[in-house]
């Protein structure tokens, strides 16, 4: 789990529930701290089936859990490196023209040809945020 320092968090094992203890030098990242495991429901009652926030894998019993700035993923250690977050590192993503089908379809679902994009290859385009790199 990643902890951001400040929030005075103490997450804990979910099979165990002994302290969990820190792993390796502080990571460089920006993150956000969320709400997790609280009631949602009016009045502040659970929506749903009760839920045991000790055995929650995002917050580990804090109630609260980091979501990464760049990927939008809870607990993301934040390296990225030199990975391209636009196509996730394979150089190339979703034609727009085609939204990613390599052929436009009409209102009814015909088919009307191929994308008229002549960079688009099976739907998809080069990454235009590596350069297809």
């Amino acid at each position: 789990m990643v902890v951001p320092d400040g929030l005075e968090l103490a997450p804990a094992c979910t099979v165990c529930r002994q302290p969990m203890t820190s792993a390796g030098g502080p990571l460089k990242g920006r993150w956000r701290a969320d709400e997790c495991c609280v009631p949602a429901g009016p009045g502040g009652t659970w929506y749903g089936p009760p839920r045991d926030p000790g055995g929650c894998t995002s917050c580990f019993g804090t109630r609260r859990h980091t979501l990464c700035l760049a990927c939008y993923t809870v607990n993301c250690d934040g390296d990225h490196g030199d990975t391209c977050l636009a196509c996730d590192g394979t150089g190339r993503r979703d034609c727009e023209a085609c939204d990613g089908e390599g052929h436009l379809y009409n209102q009814f679902g015909e088919d009307e040809g191929l994308c008229p994009d002549p960079r688009c290859v099976a739907g998809r385009v080069p990454c235009e945020g590596c350069g297809g790199k």
